[in-house]
């Protein structure tokens, strides 16, 4: 069964600023087309939450070359070169940004454990909203803990 895509936003910043001003960090699924790990983190963790009202979560496909969309830096970019400008790699990888785009939490990379990953997201997803309550923004840690074979290079 395969579940309807996230939307794109035209503009990063744009979603970033409506997530923010509900106090919630942008959550933003970095994917591949046909990615079976990104089709259950899709269905199992960001679309629950969302239709629950409970996250603001948009997707990029890092192999798409055709679409533009704004970038953090007022630039039109393919999610391809996004994907890359943050140094992603594999797929799927989520990031909880501030509504500048900085990283709030250690991203998720790949489908590390299946039982536990609902765990991790939502001990990222806790972070990323103190940082945004308590105003102490930063770049989160990047480590990547995968099994998934979808990878970019």
């Amino acid at each position: 069964m395969t579940t309807q895509h996230l939307p794109t936003p035209a503009s990063l910043p744009d979603a970033a600023s409506r997530a923010v001003a509900r106090g919630q960090p942008l959550v933003l699924l970095v994917s591949v087309r046909g990615c079976t790990a990104c089709e259950w983190v899709r269905r199992t963790v960001l679309w629950p939450a969302r239709h629950r009202n409970e996250l603001v979560a948009v997707e990029i496909d890092m192999t798409d070359e055709r679409r533009t969309l704004q970038g953090f830096d007022g630039q039109r970019r393919t999610p391809r070169a996004l994907a890359k400008g943050w140094g992603i790699r594999l797929a799927p990888t989520v990031l909880f940004l501030s509504a500048q785009g900085q990283e709030l939490a250690e991203r998720l990379t790949g489908l590390p454990l299946m039982d536990f990953y609902q765990a991790y997201f939502d001990q990222r997803l806790q972070q990323a909203t103190r940082q945004l309550q308590t105003g102490r923004l930063g770049r989160g840690a990047i480590r990547s803990l995968s099994l998934n074979p979808y990878g970019l290079t």
